[in-house]
């Protein structure tokens, strides 16, 4: 069955999260001095953030909770409300900052114009859409959704059910396209859907070796 549209991942698979979040943590270190090297402290930080957002994607805690219990682990003692917020102000600096591109979204971008694509990511709405943005993607992907305008994250596959009406294309001829192992690739695998794992650790894992499923 043909490829008739993308269902599209946003952070490390259009843009370069690892990139803007070390930036973001770099910012954090200088700030606070903390007793971590870069290394350590972003290290902590992937650690904190996979624990903490996925509290958030079900619901147990705002978007805010869930930065300021990743600034309390980060430092390691007990933050007020006020004292968080200010002290993550030189993390969103860093981190938004540096929001970018990967090379090869370009000519992705070009390549599969002739295609409907819509954006599906656990990333909160307001964030995203900054992103697209102020990369300037936002004028190729009209389609953006999100568990805040959804009301389903990844890897339920409602989510994907709604991409692909978006899209106006039957589930299982729209081509999954991720890096995460369980959100985006373990989704589609359970709903028979054609997929392609964006791993940039890998010579063949870039967004370009993914023209090759589209025929």
């Amino acid at each position: 069955m043909p490829i008739a549209a993308l269902l599209i991942d946003i952070d490390d698979t259009l843009l370069d999260d690892v990139h803007a979040t070390r930036h973001g943590v770099a910012a954090l270190l200088a700030a606070h001095a903390l007793p971590y090297t870069l290394d350590e402290a972003c290290q902590r930080w992937h650690s904190l953030t996979q624990q903490h957002w996925a509290r958030f994607e079900h619901g147990e805690c705002s978007i805010i909770e869930q930065r300021h219990a990743r600034l309390r682990g980060l430092f390691q003692r007990e933050l007020s409300d006020d004292e968080a917020n200010r002290a993550f102000e030189p993390y969103i600096a860093g981190y938004r900052g540096n929001w970018k591109a990967f090379d090869d979204v370009a000519p992705f971008v070009a390549a599969t114009a002739h295609l409907p694509r819509v954006l599906v990511s656990n990333g909160h709405l307001d964030i995203q859409q900054r992103k697209l943005a102020v990369t300037g993607l936002d004028a190729h992907f009209p389609h953006l959704l999100t568990p805040q305008n959804c009301g389903h994250a990844k890897p339920d596959a409602a989510i994907f059910d709604a991409a692909a009406r978006l899209a106006g294309v039957p589930l299982q001829q729209c081509l999954v396209i991720g890096d995460d192992p369980v959100r985006d690739i373990g989704a589609a695998q359970a709903l028979g859907m054609p997929f392609f794992h964006v791993d940039r650790g890998r010579t063949d894992g870039g967004l370009l070796a993914c023209l090759q499923l589209l025929g």
